[in-house]
């Protein structure tokens, strides 16, 4: 299935649902109250829920006509080269195309989880170069931040997001945002410290060639809906159901 939009502007969330282990119980009725709250022609889902079958979550986009998982053929055959003895994660990843304004924009949604963290990271990288050249959007839950995103550097994570940009993506970020102050999309208040740490693990890169386009392009933060709203921007949460802020791309031609 494929998206086409002909009007002069389209709207992407991406947002982390948090039902991993079911911990967010309202499940499905969930994902339609937040469809209902915050508008978009394109929704990419990240811990979407799917109950009764053992897994209880995976990625997905949703548009106009519904739910739409996407292809991960081409990713999974990248994974089976490198790591052919284990079956490809498919439920961490999923892709689609876009026609927007007579351009095809390949949109790759992923939640690069830290039980497959290395294996997800290497087969991204690799994915990358092969669609350089083309029109791309990456968005997700990458559980990895560049240094200036986060109050306790991991340099692993810089260094993988690091080769991203390298590859010729580059991070769209809010109005606000610079390389001192950056949007948290995440807080955890460690136990033993009992000290809350933030950084931002949600993202949204462009490749070179959309860049070129020269649409205009904002990024706006879903704080509400995430439980610690308040660690994030001062204001106690109204609609929170999870542990992630959303982030929501505004394109205009």
């Amino acid at each position: 299935m494929k998206y086409i939009y002909c009007g002069n502007r389209i709207t992407i969330i991406s947002q982390n649902l948090y039902n991993y282990k079911k911990k967010n119980i309202k499940g499905l009725g969930q994902v339609d109250s937040y469809r209902k709250n915050y508008k978009a022609d394109i929704y990419a889902f990240q811990e979407y829920p799917e109950w009764g079958r053992g897994k209880t979550f995976y990625t997905t986009f949703y548009g106009n006509e519904g739910e739409n998982k996407g292809s991960v053929n081409e990713t999974k055959n990248l994974w089976n080269v490198y790591f052919p003895w284990s079956d490809f994660p498919q439920r961490y990843w999923s892709e689609v195309d876009v026609h927007f304004n007579s351009v095809k924009i390949r949109i790759i949604n992923v939640h690069i989880t830290s039980i497959y963290q290395d294996q997800l990271r290497l087969v991204l990288l690799k994915r990358l170069e092969q669609l350089k050249n083309k029109s791309v959007i990456l968005l997700g839950d990458f559980n990895a931040a560049f240094s200036y995103q986060t109050e306790n550097v991991v340099q692993g994570s810089d260094s993988f997001l690091t080769l991203i940009t390298d590859i010729g993506y580059k991070e769209i970020c809010g109005k606000e945002e610079d390389n001192k102050d950056p949007h948290y999309t995440y807080a955890l208040k460690r136990s033993k410290t009992k000290l809350w740490e933030k950084k931002k693990l949600d993202h949204i890169f462009i490749s070179s060639k959309l860049d070129k386009v020269g649409w205009k392009m904002d990024v706006e933060y879903i704080d509400k809906v995430n439980i610690n709203s308040e660690q994030i921007i001062g204001i106690k949460p109204t609609d929170a159901f999870t542990d992630h802020s959303g982030m929501k791309l505004v394109i205009e031609s």
